[in-house]
């Protein structure tokens, strides 16, 4: 059975459909027809990755041994700053990809979240601002617990986005039986709402 999904990931990129045959993941880029066999799949990675204007999305990278990879964007681009959810669409998409690559290749790696190197490339930044800030505050001459007042404070009012990002994104890794079995990859996918 073929398994559609189409969406338009940004500005720049024309409106695309990928396809689950009974053997591969088919699409259509500007270099022509493409596909991923499904044994020949060896890694999958699912994420969150929000952006400013885009909170809900998710993304789905497959990827092959050449080291060739596709995304799959959860939401789709309809005009300046608008995004628009695809969460069911989405979810019976990739749900169906990881069925059909586990089947095919039972050896293929899930990762979850983002790669080690930025995740802890964000964390560095996150820590480097904090610095950054206390040195600012301790320029203007506070006494040191008003520079510790100000990065509580700071800490406090981002609470929800810091831990929420870093708890969502932390990397992990799997093989696709174990993920699948697990139920693992169940947070990685937009959760549906009552319009979806």
């Amino acid at each position: 059975m073929t398994v559609l999904y189409t969406v338009r990931a940004n500005v720049l990129e024309p409106e695309r459909t990928w396809e689950l045959t009974d053997d591969a993941l088919c699409w259509n880029s500007k270099h022509g027809p493409q596909k991923f066999a499904f044994d020949k799949i060896t890694d999958l990675r699912l994420q969150w990755a929000p952006t400013r204007v885009n909170a809900d999305q998710f993304e789905c990278h497959v990827s092959v041994a050449s080291g060739w990879r596709e995304i799959i964007p959860s939401t789709h681009y309809a005009g300046f700053n608008d995004f628009q959810g695809r969460a069911a669409d989405y979810r019976r998409f990739v749900t169906e990809l990881l069925r059909r690559v586990a089947a095919a290749n039972p050896a293929c790696r899930v990762h979850l979240g983002q790669s080690p190197v930025n995740y802890y490339g964000n964390a560095a930044l996150v820590m480097a601002a904090a610095v950054l800030l206390a040195g600012v505050v301790a320029l203007v001459g506070m006494p040191w617990f008003a520079i510790l007042g100000v990065l509580m404070a700071a800490a406090l009012a981002l609470k929800p986005i810091f831990y929420g990002w870093f708890w969502a994104n932390r990397p992990q890794a799997m093989t696709i039986m174990q993920a699948l079995q697990d139920g693992a990859t169940e947070q990685w996918l937009p959760q549906l709402k009552s319009e979806d």
